[in-house]
């Protein structure tokens, strides 16, 4: 029963969050739900449902898994609609918990190959700098090496 309360409320949140206009990520959702499940059932517990072959598949992790992934999603779909709402709390852990939501807010609208890409133009900039300033170098040691190779040559 709990099982079935906690998946119910996950595409409630889920439906909000598509209302919202919310990034949702289906896939790294059901990533984290196999991966939690899967790990869950390593540790054998109730009746046995499927055998294969020394690997077990039993009720209660199978039920422990699906219940602990759900609340993660719960957890990940909630933040996003509490971030959204822009919730101002009062107190100084209010301001806190404000502040946390904002940062989480900023870092959820990134994503990582965007990131990435900044960095790289960054990169590129800074080399090209480093260019510009050799090229300077370079001029600078080329107009001493020619005036030391006149005064050689007048001697």
């Amino acid at each position: 029963m709990n099982l079935i309360i906690v998946w119910s409320v996950v595409f409630v949140l889920a439906l909000v969050c598509v209302i919202l206009k919310k990034k949702l990520r289906i896939v790294s959702g059901l990533l984290l739900v196999f991966a939690i499940t899967f790990f869950s059932l390593l540790t054998p517990n109730g009746k046995v449902l499927i055998s294969l072959g020394s690997f077990n598949i039993t009720e209660g992790a199978l039920n422990s898994g699906l219940f602990k992934s759900g609340i993660l999603l719960i957890l990940q779909y909630f933040s996003k609609i509490v971030v959204s709402s822009k919730i101002k709390l009062p107190s100084k852990a209010g301001e806190f918990i404000n502040e946390v939501f904002c940062i989480y807010e900023k870092l959820s609208q990134n994503e990582i190959r965007q990131i990435q890409h900044e960095e790289k133009e960054k990169e590129k900039v800074k080399e090209n700098q480093k260019a510009g300033f050799v090229k300077k170098i370079t001029g600078v040691l080329e107009k001493i090496d020619g005036h030391l190779v006149q005064v050689w040559e007048s001697l």
